[in-house]
């Protein structure tokens, strides 16, 4: 950009009143094979952070996703133009790691609740007809959550016996007296027989 400062009077210039001064955009600026500026590597590396203390990577094996990706050996090498694809690496990353530890406490509370409930078998045959696999670690998250809420609710199934009303003996019927006319007979033949014995002994 060239700008001009005129001395004396607008109007009264001269050829010799004008000085011509070249001002050029500095070339670091505009280049975008440029290094990252401060801020941009600032944002990168805490990104890395986040990572690694949330899941206990190590910081290099998270910036080697990066260097894959990028095609480069290190982060010296990264360029302003690819900051935002760098960014977005590892974004993508956190994201990912993010799914994969709700994927395992999924499973590890599907395997708690069918051992407590003694129906891992039930559970399996769920997923094989539902879902086509019967490994857990191949589900999606909701496939999860469905198999999940599967094996909580589960109740065996109540057996025949149950289901049947329980048996009814007959009562048993107290033995009817005997009729007045029989128990007179036999009252009168006991007294009989009695005094048998008794004048027996005496004549």
């Amino acid at each position: 950009m060239e700008t001009q400062i005129f001395r004396g009077q607008v109007g009264q210039v001269t050829a010799g009143d004008i000085v011509n001064f070249n001002f050029v955009k500095p070339e670091a600026d505009s280049n975008p094979g440029a290094d990252l500026v401060p801020a941009q590597r600032r944002a990168l590396n805490d990104l890395v952070r986040t990572i690694t203390e949330e899941f206990d990577d190590e910081p290099w094996d998270v910036w080697r996703i990066v260097h894959a990706k990028l095609g480069v050996k290190s982060v010296q090498d990264l360029t302003r133009a690819q900051f935002d694809l760098a960014e977005q690496v590892l974004k993508d990353h956190l994201t990912g790691r993010r799914e994969e530890s709700l994927l395992r406490g999924l499973v590890s509370k599907v395997l708690r609740v069918s051992s407590e409930k003694d129906n891992r078998a039930e559970v399996e045959l769920f997923c094989s007809r539902n879902f086509g696999t019967s490994q857990f670690k191949l589900l999606t998250r909701e496939q999860l959550q469905a198999t999940l809420g599967f094996a909580h609710d589960w109740a065996p199934p109540k057996s025949a016996y149950e289901h049947e009303p329980p048996a009814t003996h007959p009562a048993k019927m107290a033995p009817s007296p005997l009729p007045a006319e029989r128990r007179f007979t036999w009252h009168w033949l006991a007294v009989t027989l009695l005094l048998g014995f008794i004048l027996g002994r005496f004549f």
